[in-house]
């Protein structure tokens, strides 16, 4: 009979450092993956920026401000901002105000807040519901802080990205979002704090 030997110490510790390298480059993979997903919606607001700013140079007004007033949102009535980019003729107009990343989903709106210094300020909000209602989840903190230091250069409650737990109200047929008292600043990366919004002032 022949005599059955088992693994030696040499050979489970390579198959060891091989099952290693294998996790590590999986758990790699996923970091990635997340971090195009985070880019996509970065570069994703960056462009409803660039809607607002054409639709502008087009109309010489801007988009949710039917009333020419310079704020956007502040006549309930008549101010409709997703009307308006419908109407623009844009070659590729945006036909949901809904940003889809993985399994996370981001709502756009344009309108306006009421700021320190008592006066209104236009700006691109971003929420996590269609009607700026929902808290963001620890899950979504990486894009909103991601937003903030790509815009700003840096992650903070200063520049023109901020993070608020003050609710916006927000309309899904108008794609308008408004604050009228000045909103509470949290910082973007704060898992504790109920992040309401994403402010863009411009």
């Amino acid at each position: 009979m022949r005599k059955q030997q088992g693994f030696t110490l040499i050979e489970l510790a390579i198959v060891l450092v091989i099952i290693g390298i294998i996790m590590g480059a999986v758990l790699k993979g996923k970091d990635l993956i997340e971090n195009a997903r985070i880019k996509k919606v970065a570069t994703a607001v960056k462009q409803w920026e660039m809607y607002q700013w054409a639709f502008y140079d087009r109309m010489g007004r801007y988009a949710g401000d039917q009333d020419k007033s310079g704020i956007i949102g502040d006549n309930s009535t008549t101010d409709n901002a997703k009307t308006d980019l419908e109407n623009a003729h844009f070659i590729n107009p945006p036909d949901t105000n809904a940003i889809t990343s993985g399994s996370n989903t981001f709502y756009v709106f344009y309108g306006y807040y009421n700021g320190t210094d008592g006066k209104d300020h236009n700006a691109l909000i971003l929420c996590a519901s269609s009607d700026c209602s929902a808290s963001f989840d620890n899950d979504t903190l990486p894009y909103l802080t991601s937003i903030d230091r790509i815009v700003d250069g840096s992650v903070g409650t200063g520049g023109n990205v901020f993070c608020t737990s003050s609710s916006f109200a927000g309309s899904s047929t108008k794609w308008i979002a408004t604050l009228t008292s000045n909103p509470t600043l949290v910082e973007c990366y704060n898992g504790t704090a109920s992040i309401k919004a994403l402010v863009y002032k411009f």
